[in-house]
């Protein structure tokens, strides 16, 4: 299978194997066939390399909990050597997450947790990009500010964006679309 740039929908009902296929996509499993690859960057000979390519974090992950917003947007320039800072503001702005650059990601709620994880996967500039469930939890001004950069990413030649969801709006471009069943 081949993933195209732009936006693939991943649907299935439950247990059909969406976390998964996300997990393989992201390097954390590794395939029992086949190989994954990133242009010509292999999982199975260059694994950190390859994971250096994707972004996926678990918005529900506690591994960084102890950073502040600031510090878990710098730890980010050391994974994702294209990371943009010119989108930061905006992203923090547009997420409503200003107010929180100086809290520790523990202090903040799950949705707000999110919203970070998310301006974080919009600006590391990792050619493959997995959100799982990216709306879940967002305020209605998020979830119009999340659609608007996702449209904006829609086109790209250079990312793929690989959304696992149920309830997509309506207004996003996809480049694909799996169905893993019902």
């Amino acid at each position: 299978m081949a993933i195209a740039s732009g936006i693939t929908l991943v649907q299935g009902g439950i247990g059909r194997g969406k976390s998964t296929l996300l997990q393989l996509l992201a390097g954390t499993f590794t395939p029992q066939s086949g190989q994954l690859s990133i242009g010509d960057i292999y999982l199975d000979l260059q694994p950190d390399l390859y994971r250096q390519h994707v972004f996926n974090v678990d918005r529900y992950a506690d591994a960084f909990d102890q950073m502040s917003v600031t510090e878990y947007v710098d730890a980010l320039h050391h994974t994702y050597p294209k990371f943009n800072d010119a989108l930061l503001p905006d992203l923090m702005e547009g997420f409503g997450l200003a107010p929180h650059l100086h809290k520790q990601l523990f202090m903040l709620s799950t949705g707000s947790k999110h919203k970070v994880f998310l301006a974080g996967a919009l600006a590391a500039g990792a050619p493959v990009n997995i959100l799982d469930n990216p709306f879940a939890g967002l305020d209605h001004a998020s979830m119009d500010f999340l659609v608007q950069k996702l449209d904006n990413v829609a086109h790209s030649q250079q990312q793929a964006w690989i959304i696992v969801c149920d309830d997509l709006p309506d207004n996003i471009q996809l480049a694909a679309r799996i169905d893993l069943g019902d």
